[in-house]
């Protein structure tokens, strides 16, 4: 079980200290074989205009590797969608659920404005534009990890069941 308040440690010290290093990502085979481990799918099926999205109840990630420009792209809609993983398992005991998902900005506030700063701007302006006030948070979360994917990585072994 996830206590409330707490952060694993390599998690927090990466959150706190590390820079985005994508010469030290986690492998795309790596975080997928995560995924599996926890009883999420990944498919390439997806709506029109969406680079990617998570969905709980089907317990699935879908990526629309035709959306992207790069390889470099896909993958960090892999880890954006992963971290919304980690967010489901924060609000379900360590596991993959229907719960309403939780950003763990909600246990550590101090985090906020570290995610502001390093958020691009175009997707600071995305966030409040097309969220709801109640998934802003979820979102920003989601995207400013994109750039720790080791942090993204760490949370579904630590994190989820």
């Amino acid at each position: 079980m996830v206590a409330s308040r707490w952060l694993p440690l390599p998690i927090l010290l990466t959150l706190l200290l590390g820079m985005p290093a994508w010469g030290q990502a986690s492998s795309a085979r790596s975080l997928l074989a995560e995924l599996r481990r926890v009883g999420v799918r990944v498919t390439q099926a997806c709506e029109p205009g969406l680079l990617g999205s998570f969905s709980d109840r089907r317990r699935e990630i879908r990526i629309c590797p035709e959306a992207h420009d790069s390889d470099e792209e896909v993958f960090r809609t892999l880890v954006h969608e992963s971290w919304h993983v980690v967010q489901s398992c924060l609000a379900n005991r360590g596991r993959v659920g229907t719960r309403r998902a939780r950003p763990i900005a909600r246990l550590r506030p101090d985090l906020l404005p570290k995610m502001l700063r390093e958020t691009r701007r175009s997707d600071l302006r995305i966030v409040r534009s097309q969220y709801a006030p109640e998934d802003q948070l979820l979102e920003l979360e989601a995207r400013w990890l994109e750039n720790y994917p080791e942090v993204v990585e760490n949370g579904l072994q630590t994190i989820c069941r």
